[in-house]
């Protein structure tokens, strides 16, 4: 198959949604369908990803366009190696963050556009997490859970909270975001998706606090009041202990200190599987 790829690159750019939307497709169903690398083989990659990363910043660029855009740009990079991420730059994932947090999630189209993306940042994470980390990705993806994860399918919020886990995993400890990644996570605690959102921001504020304890600093910066009784209350859950000793006007998530939790739970020969998942990973309990 004989590729013209300053045609494709020239279609692509140039603000015509029909001529984007055959080169896209084109692109898109070659890339889909071709059982080999010869196809691949035959592009100017780079100029490609930069064509397909440039049609981000297009302002009235429609979000079926950009949909098909992402959808694209996700099975060129699944076909090549990992150095060709070096050609998505720390302000394109600022332009794919924008995207995201402006995505009109009542629309079909906008919301599938959404949902792209994070797959698209589920992939590249998966490889490569520095320039993401930079480009603020893990804020953007924090607030899309935090405000839409009652409005896409399963598989796009494990994919967010993959992005969520696998950034927190090298967050700096000074950095001027961190406060607001904690309110996050700690509103994540109260999530009503247990087996993914709630233990992947468990294993998320574990990383962190780990990362907290490996360059010497002060965790007290991080330890809300709001934070330790989302995490007494999770521990309480797992250990399957609910003293009834909550007092009015109290948080939904007020449960005892850790200390009166350690001298009150007493757990029965037989119940030796509390399940304390994710805590585990926070340093609370030996692995």
């Amino acid at each position: 198959m004989d590729v013209d790829v300053p045609s494709l690159i020239s279609w692509l750019l140039s603000g015509d949604k029909e001529l984007q939307i055959t080169s896209l497709e084109y692109l898109c169903n070659a890339l889909l369908f071709t059982d080999d690398r010869g196809f691949v083989n035959k592009l100017d990659t780079t100029a490609i990803i930069n064509a397909l990363l440039l049609l981000f910043s297009e302002d009235n660029a429609p979000d079926d366009v950009l949909e098909l855009n992402a959808r694209t740009l996700l099975y060129l990079l699944e076909m090549l190696d990992a150095p060709a991420l070096r050609n998505i730059k720390i302000k394109h994932y600022k332009i794919l963050c924008m995207r995201l947090d402006i995505a009109d999630l009542s629309s079909s189209s906008g919301s599938e556009l959404a949902q792209r993306i994070i797959k698209l940042l589920d992939f590249i994470t998966s490889v490569e997490a520095g320039k993401p980390y930079f480009g603020g990705v893990l804020s953007s993806v924090l607030r899309f859970v935090r405000w839409h994860s009652e409005e896409v399918h399963a598989d796009v919020i494990q994919s967010s909270m993959n992005i969520i886990h696998e950034l927190c995993r090298r967050c700096e400890p000074g950095d001027k975001h961190m406060p607001e990644w904690m309110d996050s996570l700690s509103d994540l605690l109260s999530h009503n998706n247990y087996e993914v959102v709630v233990k992947k921001a468990l294993q998320s504020l574990g990383c962190i606090f780990e990362r907290f304890s490996t360059s010497g600093r002060d965790l007290s910066s991080i330890a809300t009041n709001e934070l330790i009784t989302r995490l007494s209350h999770h521990l309480y859950k797992a250990c399957g202990v609910f003293p009834d000793i909550r007092a009015p006007g109290l948080s939904l998530f007020y449960y005892p200190s850790f200390l009166e939790f350690a001298t009150s739970y007493s757990p029965r020969q037989e119940d030796t599987s509390c399940k304390l998942d994710g805590f585990e990973t926070m340093g609370f309990f030996p692995r």
